[in-house]
């Protein structure tokens, strides 16, 4: 029966002796080895812990100054820190003023959009709409948002900025279409 040496860097085949205990090492020297390189090993990985150990406070550190950023940005500004402290610290202010700004902007338009809805839907007297949304297929997904101040007031608060643009379309084609048939009337 055959055996091969534990040492990693020798590999060397063992003849296993019947009833005699199988040896792990083909020789004292590779006994030595196996056990330094297992001490290597241990030290290696140890810091390999602490280096991540490290990496992660030094990300949090910048989380906790520039806001969630992106791993990749995360990266960068971590890289550039190590080079250059001061520019790291500027480069993450204007990228938190930028998202911050971006953050503001959409919820401005947010309110914007939810402001024109509702008005113009009460205008409508809040009549069901029904908004066929393009997924890239060639049905489209249907949204509908049921007649009545509670549902129209639910449906803008919970609909993403992309749908509250759809809704506003589409509350836009109910009013000329309510205007057209007022129209009609007085002819």
């Amino acid at each position: 029966m055959q055996a091969i040496c534990q040492n990693p860097f020798c590999g060397a085949e063992i003849t296993v002796l019947p009833g005699h205990r199988p040896r792990k090492y083909c020789n004292s020297r590779c006994k030595s080895a196996a056990f330094r390189a297992r001490k290597v090993e241990a030290e290696r990985a140890r810091l390999e812990a602490e280096q991540l150990a490290q990496n992660a406070r030094e990300r949090e550190a910048l989380r906790r100054r520039f806001g969630d950023l992106l791993p990749e940005t995360l990266d960068l500004l971590q890289r550039l820190s190590k080079q250059n402290r001061q520019l790291a610290d500027q480069i993450g202010q204007a990228i938190k003023a930028e998202r911050d700004q971006a953050q503001h902007t959409a919820n401005e338009e947010r309110n914007a959009l939810v402001d024109e809805i509702m008005l113009n839907g009460e205008a409508l007297n809040l009549p069901t709409i029904l908004v066929l949304e393009d997924n890239g297929s060639e049905v489209g997904y249907e949204y509908t948002l049921d007649a009545g101040l509670a549902s129209w007031s639910y449906g803008v608060t919970v609909a993403s900025l992309e749908r509250l643009r759809l809704v506003r379309d589409a509350v836009h084609c109910k009013m000329l279409a309510a205007a057209g048939r007022r129209r009609l009337a007085r002819m």
